[in-house]
């Protein structure tokens, strides 16, 4: 009797766990009524993990390499793909190595995809001691000395002036011409900096621009660049550059003609990694009827430009090039890359240069320099245009090259900069 009792008391209790714990509705009257839940109570109940899907990303392997003999004839397994190292801009040369903006993958080299343009960026109107009006001044610029862009850069232009210049840039600038409004700032013991790309009026009488430091923040916060005005000149009411007010991150050049020897103290004794533009600085409203500044640049625009010159991507000529009846073009490469960067060599180290140039008349000599010392020179060019290859041992921050016509038509690289 007493075992038959055990047993009804067993089946009660299955009886019971089944009802209260069923796969019917109790788990969910449960709920309902608060009981607690295993996934939504977080305070009082764990959950007990449970394993990914199989299909989840966390189980998922990943793509193996390619291997070789299944990619297609000419391309390389790199990593996950076949590339063409010839032609493939992120595997340009080798498997990784990605070509830059701006740049194509040929022949397995990352080539820069730029064109030469010629300009002035730095001359004078009526505005203040120049002569013509704004307008005369741009027309020349375009139609006489067929540059392909232009700076207005008056001596201590007012808001009122900037505005005027911005109106006339617009109004004269097309996909084959560029106008820019610029300024000259002047200082009597600092030299003077002419910058463009501006809309901000910056006057060095003014308490609010009165040093280079707050100039080139003007001129930075309008996406604007400046450039060291004839450095070496000594003439009443201004000396020389001081370079150590320089900031080469928006003072991005110096006029080089007549000044070579300034602007290596700039290279060297500052160590500043600024490039170089040739320049008429015209009082007499010929803008581009002496000394240009040729810019490779991706586009003919205000970006593309101001790249190129911020790029120090610019060769400095003391002649009145342009690409009609007097054209010139200068490329000075170390290593393949190109003047105005920075190049990491190991001292030592042998470097290739390279000078590709054309001018207007034959070439008399071409020559490299190392820190403003002549390193080699070349008088046997053919014609008008010559290539030259020449190595060099890694020990000095700034290579640039020279090149002179037999008409005395000079044309300046910006350096190379090692590192």
């Amino acid at each position: 009797m007493e075992g038959m009792k055990t047993l009804i008391t067993s089946l009660f209790f299955v009886l019971l766990m089944f009802g209260c714990g069923g796969d019917g509705g109790g788990g969910g009257d449960a709920a309902e009524d608060g009981a607690a839940d295993p996934v939504l109570d977080a305070e009082t109940q764990v959950d007990t993990p449970t394993d990914p899907p199989a299909d989840s990303p966390a189980d998922r392997p990943e793509d193996p390499p390619v291997e070789e003999e299944l990619c297609p004839a000419g391309t390389t397994p790199c990593g996950t793909e076949c590339a063409d190292l010839d032609s493939d801009p992120d595997h340009c040369g080798e498997c990784t190595n990605a070509c830059g903006e701006h740049e194509n993958c040929e022949g397995g080299e990352c080539i820069l995809q730029v064109a030469l343009y010629y300009g002035e960026v730095h001359g004078h109107t009526e505005n203040s001691d120049g002569e013509g009006t704004i307008t005369e001044y741009l027309t020349f610029c375009r139609d006489d000395s067929l540059m392909d862009f232009c700076a207005i850069t008056d001596h201590g232009a007012s808001q009122a002036l900037i505005d005027t210049y911005l109106t006339a840039a617009d109004s004269f600038t097309t996909p084959t011409f560029l106008a820019l409004a610029g300024s000259e700032w002047g200082s009597a013991t600092i030299g003077h900096k002419v910058c463009y790309g501006v809309t901000t009026a910056c006057q060095s009488w003014n308490s609010e621009c009165d040093t280079p430091a707050k100039l080139y923040a003007s001129a930075s916060a309008d996406g604007g660049l400046c450039h060291a005005a004839h450095p070496a000149s000594t003439w009443s009411g201004q000396g020389p550059t001081d370079w150590s007010y320089s900031d080469d991150a928006v003072e991005l050049a110096g006029e080089i003609y007549a000044s070579e020897e300034k602007m290596n103290e700039a290279w060297l004794d500052f160590g500043l990694r600024i490039g170089v533009v040739g320049v008429s600085d015209t009082h007499s409203g010929r803008p581009g009827a002496s000394g240009v500044t040729g810019c490779y640049a991706f586009e003919l625009s205000r970006e593309g430009i101001l790249d190129a010159l911020a790029s120090r991507r610019c060769f400095a000529t003391n002649s009145p090039v342009n690409r009609a009846d007097n054209p010139a073009a200068l490329e000075f490469k170390l290593n393949g890359r190109w003047m105005g960067e920075v190049v990491p060599v190991p001292e030592g180290e042998t470097m290739a240069l390279t000078v590709s140039v054309a001018s207007a008349a034959q070439i008399e000599m071409i020559t490299i320099k190392k820190d403003g010392e002549v390193l080699a020179t070349k008088e046997d060019c053919p014609a008008d245009a010559c290539e030259w290859a020449q190595e060099a041992t890694s020990d000095g921050p700034a290579y640039y090259t020279v090149v002179v016509d037999v008409l005395g038509n000079t044309l300046w690289s910006p350096p190379v900069f090692v590192e």
